[in-house]
């Protein structure tokens, strides 16, 4: 009986591939875990920011497949929106959203919903590129500061925005400005410096930059909406 020999780098190369992503995942899980439930990793007051009393913004992710790679790869951004852009019954439906979060780490808003809401949000997120001093490679723009909920774009160019999805994880007692201040402007590092030329696409990608953004900086769940191996 003949043997199909071609087969046999491509098995070899796919376990590989796998054993590598579960101990990458297996290190990420461990390192970004450190957060208890509703606090953060980072000291806001060293960075002079002062936390509300009351949870004044909704934390959200929203979710990209990349461009030709079939729907298997993604990229992710956090959202920071005010709560009191919201309508009463918006805030009150988002709230009751948030409570289930708490419980299932994330909620996923229908586009019925979310695509008629142009609140401005603050836009966090990060991608490769030649530079290297702390989050450069983190577009903060007016762009990214006003950024409306039912917007389709993206921080890099290879996201299909046509097919945004969006979850919601929970509130938070500060902005996106101040956590980008937070996450960026400080000697002591949380997971990176995210400098372009920190990038790594299995260990240091847009998505792990937005589980550090969840966890490190809002004390939130870091998983995430089925990325498989992009995560």
């Amino acid at each position: 009986m003949l043997r199909n020999t071609t087969q046999t780098p491509l098995v070899i190369f796919s376990v590989v591939v796998l054993v590598a992503y579960a101990f990458i995942v297996a290190t990420k899980r461990g390192l970004l875990t450190g957060v208890k439930s509703g606090g953060s990793f980072l000291d806001f007051e060293q960075e002079g920011i002062i936390a509300s009393d009351s949870d004044l913004y909704f934390v959200f992710l929203q979710k990209f497949p990349l461009l030709n790679t079939a729907g298997l790869l993604f990229h992710t951004e956090v959202l920071v929106c005010p709560k009191q852009e919201f309508s009463a019954q918006d805030q009150s439906t988002l709230d009751q959203f948030a409570a289930v979060a708490l419980q299932e780490d994330f909620v996923q808003i229908e586009e019925t919903w979310w695509s008629d809401r142009t609140v401005n949000c603050v836009e966090l997120g990060y991608g490769g590129s030649p530079c290297a001093t702390s989050c450069c490679s983190v577009p903060h723009t007016h762009a990214q500061l006003s950024y409306p909920l039912n917007a389709r774009s993206a921080v890099i160019d290879n996201a299909d925005c046509t097919k945004k999805t969006v979850f919601l994880y929970g509130t938070g007692q500060f902005g996106g400005e101040s956590a980008y201040k937070a996450l960026c402007d400080r000697h002591n590092i949380c997971w990176s410096h995210w400098a372009g030329a920190d990038y790594n696409p299995f260990t240091n990608n847009c998505n792990t930059f937005t589980s550090t953004v969840l966890s490190c900086v809002y004390g939130l769940s870091e998983k995430k909406p089925d990325l498989g191996p992009s995560d």
